[in-house]
């Protein structure tokens, strides 16, 4: 008995001694954390400003990115505004044709022409958009809103009956195509008896010379900028009566050359 309880205290006192041993070996391969592995306060400190510098930036730009960007959806709706009144002006003096009972008529900031305009009728009951004789005007409306003065470029079309009774520019169906500061024309004649061409700042209608053409100058604010934008329109129909009269007075020269 002695024997045997002897040899199971020699068992656990070697048990004891390998667990020991197996615990130093743990130990010794263990990482511990010291300093070296750790951050010190200086370099937290430099990781906090490098990353506070990089965040500034990324707010400054995306900052800048919107404001430019709300610059440029506010600019490209008042361009665009003003760009197509102007197209829709050029076209409408484009076609401009002479006729007798409604005159070419307009001054440096207002301009009315006969034109082929639509106006509704109604037909089997039914109204419908038919072409017809009128007149079109262009002018700029002044109205007062919040104490400030606000100018609006027009476009009014009249029917036949009303453009050859000489009604007002304003009297008929008109419409607000932009918000502008400023409308100026200009009207490019031709000189028979000189074969020149000129400018002049009115048209009667009354005048012995040929109109050409029309120079339109529109000016519209854009952050506290005015922005000029300037179009030179010749008139087709017109354009090709002076052609025409042209070559009737090379032939007539011609002819007299001839005799």
């Amino acid at each position: 008995m002695w024997l045997i309880s002897k040899r199971k205290s020699c068992d656990r006192i070697a048990c004891s001694e390998k667990r020991l041993a197996i615990r130093r070996e743990l130990c010794a391969n263990r990482c511990s954390l010291t300093a070296r592995d750790g951050f010190t306060l200086i370099e937290i400190l430099v990781a906090t400003s490098i990353l506070g510098v990089i965040g500034l930036t990324i707010l400054t730009t995306f900052g800048s990115g919107l404001h430019v960007y709300e610059r440029v959806q506010a600019f490209g709706g008042s361009q665009a505004e003003v760009l197509l009144a102007l197209e829709e002006m050029e076209r409408d003096i484009k076609n401009v044709f002479p006729m007798s009972a409604v005159a070419f008529e307009g001054d440096s900031h207002r301009i009315a022409f006969p034109a082929v305009i639509e106006i509704l009728e109604i037909i089997d009951g039914k109204e419908s958009v038919v072409p017809s004789v009128g007149r079109i005007s262009y002018y700029i409306d002044e109205a007062i809103y919040m104490d400030d003065v606000e100018k609006s470029l027009m476009r009014v079309q009249q029917n036949y009956s009303l453009a050859v009774a000489g009604g007002d520019a304003q009297e008929g169906q008109g419409e607000t195509l932009a918000l502008i500061e400023d409308l100026a024309f200009e009207y490019y004649y031709y000189d028979e008896e000189a074969k020149t061409y000129g400018w002049q700042n009115s048209w009667s209608g009354e005048e012995e010379t040929l109109l050409s053409g029309v120079k339109i100058e529109m000016t519209y604010k854009d952050s506290d900028q005015d922005i000029v934008i300037e179009r030179i329109v010749v008139i087709p129909a017109l354009q090709k009566i002076i052609e025409l009269e042209d070559e009737e007075g090379e032939e007539e020269e011609g002819e007299g050359g001839e005799e």
